[in-house]
């Protein structure tokens, strides 16, 4: 049987955030752990900013939906598409859905494209070009997640140098027992935000080889398939 390596590297992150935790402590740990709280808040209002600039002003946009296309093009075209577009317009509101569904894509990707084309204003879209509005919707959303991704990482090192630099929290008093316990669950805490923006990561690269293999490894595996649609942070990209 083969090991699933993206399960082993995700359990073995959630050790190592315990363990670092545990010995911390609590009080010195949640100062990190505010910062990481304030860094997302900060990412998720700056990003949609740098995505929109990404869009507007390079051709990483365009690049990627020709990826998407390529990639997902048997899934997102109909087996009869001539057949589709001659009975587009008489179809009932659930047109597209059926397509959508048979998208290879997580459950938290898959329902909120099908969410999105639910309304009226998309109906006639979804039934007539749903391969050109899928590519749109998984360029963006990709486009997004690198945003997110770049950002959160520059905000992080901003952070880890202004923490090195000051040593503040070297001069928290430590307090053993329960201190360790609530530092050993703030780890678990640490260690699901880096799991989550890393899977924004597997959104980025979904296009290529690398991508869809970490994809396959998360869908092989009810752990990370639960994390990967219960992905709080998936809200600020969607």
């Amino acid at each position: 049987m083969e090991i699933n390596r993206l399960f082993a590297a995700v359990a073995a992150l959630f050790v190592i955030f315990i363990f670092i935790g545990w010995h911390k402590g609590f009080l010195r740990i949640v100062i990190s752990f505010a910062g990481t709280i304030v860094i997302i808040i900060a990412t998720a209002i700056m990003s949609p900013k740098l995505s929109r600039y990404v869009v507007e002003n390079t051709g990483i946009y365009e690049r990627t939906q020709e990826k998407v296309t390529e990639v997902f093009l048997e899934k997102l075209v109909p087996p009869d598409e001539e057949k589709t577009e001659d009975r587009a317009g008489s179809e009932d509101e659930g047109s597209g859905s059926s397509y959508l569904k048979d998208l290879d894509l997580p459950d938290i990707l898959k329902n909120d494209l099908i969410e999105k084309t639910a309304s009226e204003m998309y109906q006639a879209l979804v039934a007539v070009v749903i391969k050109d509005y899928v590519s749109v919707y998984l360029a963006r959303i990709i486009v997004n997640a690198g945003s997110f991704v770049a950002m959160y990482a520059a905000l992080s090192l901003a952070l880890w140098v202004v923490v090195k630099s000051s040593d503040i929290i070297s001069k928290i008093p430590v307090i053993k027992g329960f201190n360790k316990m609530l530092g050993a669950l703030t780890g678990v805490a640490q260690a699901l935000i880096i799991v989550w923006v890393f899977f924004f990561v597997v959104i980025m690269f979904m296009g290529n080889e690398t991508g869809s293999r970490l994809l396959r490894d998360v869908q092989a595996s009810s752990f990370l398939r639960y994390l990967f649609n219960n992905n709080f942070l998936f809200r600020f990209i969607s």
